[in-house]
């Protein structure tokens, strides 16, 4: 990417917010995913989240790095406040009419922004309620092979984002300021504040998907923090019960099923098999009365016999589907043209960018 190419790209009314808590390469990385945007936003808000000092005179050089190509503005936090805290500071202080999220250690495909505002353009003619956008994403493991290609939902209810968190990641997100202002961020989570920001957003929002993987997701799940990720999860989806589950009636297999899952990951098997026992158990049965036996005999069972990984289940279904999907020689080809621009981010090539 050459500085002086950027004075033939377009501009749109979109500040991007990026929290950052001692990452640099990865920050690096991610700013030349903006900076190589075919629709430049107004400008990127840094929030630095109280990195050490040496990281943060890492971080200030990758700054200046950019001061001639993207419309920095960067903010330090006095203390570390988390995540939540970043990105409403960010929301408080964008002067763009739209916001787009974006984490540290993932990265954006170059059309992403021009394909989002143009399908927000057409959308605003028909309604004038504000508007939230997501595009689908691909999941990709820290080697940079792509582990899944999620096509992003197309309906969006309260109904459908109570039940499941069905756009995911931050990264892929455009909204309108003067709802995300509305809405803001709970300061209180760990870990689910994407879902619980986007219920609390469907009361007030159009939403306008974009199919189309545009948003490049960094897997941490072979992470050696996972215990400490999985604990906030856990936090996370018990706060997502309590705010919202329980108060809405929300089909309790739902969470059962995350808890089982949450709980595999942090090795708490015997509590976990309990409640994988009530998922199976309240997915498959209507009554009370089934729930209950099922639950108890299903529990017996799995003191015995340890219950399948959700996680690892999961993964191979996303291996299955992407298998299946490259059978496609036009997708196949899509795959790899997007596969090369993980790489060349991966290598640091950034001219091939």
């Amino acid at each position: 990417m050459r500085h002086r190419e950027l004075a033939f790209k377009m501009f749109c009314d979109i500040s991007v917010i990026i929290p950052n808590f001692n990452r640099t390469d990865l920050l690096e990385r991610c700013l030349w995913s903006v900076a190589g945007q075919t629709m430049q936003p107004r400008e990127v808000l840094l929030i630095d989240d109280r990195s050490t000092d040496e990281n943060r005179k890492e971080i200030n050089r990758i700054i200046a790095q950019f001061a001639s190509s993207l419309n920095i503005r960067a903010f330090e936090n006095e203390t570390n406040r988390g995540a939540n805290f970043c990105r409403n500071l960010g929301i408080s202080e964008a002067v763009g009419e739209y916001l787009a999220f974006l984490d540290s250690d993932d990265v954006w495909h170059p059309k992403k922004l021009e394909k989002q505002l143009a399908a927000i353009t057409v959308a605003e003619r028909r309604d004038e309620k504000p508007v939230l956008s997501a595009t689908g994403r691909y999941r990709v493991n820290g080697s940079g092979e792509i582990i899944a290609r999620q096509i992003g939902k197309t309906e969006f209810t309260r109904d459908t984002i109570l039940r499941s968190n069905i756009i995911g990641t931050l990264s892929s997100v455009v909204v309108q300021a003067k709802v995300a202002r509305t809405v803001a961020f709970d300061e209180s989570f760990r870990a689910s504040q994407d879902w619980d920001f986007y219920i609390r957003l469907s009361e007030y929002v159009q939403y306008v998907a974009i199919p189309e993987p545009l948003c490049f997701y960094f897997d941490h799940e072979s992470d050696q923090r996972i215990t400490l990720n999985g604990r906030r999860r856990l936090d996370g989806h018990m706060q997502i019960y309590r705010k919202h589950h329980r108060q809405q009636g929300v089909e309790k297999a739902i969470i059962y099923n995350l808890l089982a899952d949450d709980l595999q990951r942090i090795n708490r098997h015997k509590i976990a098999a309990v409640y994988y026992a009530k998922w199976l158990a309240h997915a498959r049965f209507k009554s009370v009365t089934a729930r209950s036996a099922a639950s108890c005999i299903l529990g017996r069972v799995f003191s015995l016999l340890t219950p399948s990984s959700i996680t690892e289940r999961r993964y191979k279904k996303y291996e299955s589907t992407l298998r299946k999907s490259l059978r496609s020689e036009e997708l196949s080809a899509e795959v790899a043209k997007d596969l090369k621009l993980i790489k060349s981010l991966l290598s640091r090539n950034w001219k091939t960018f």
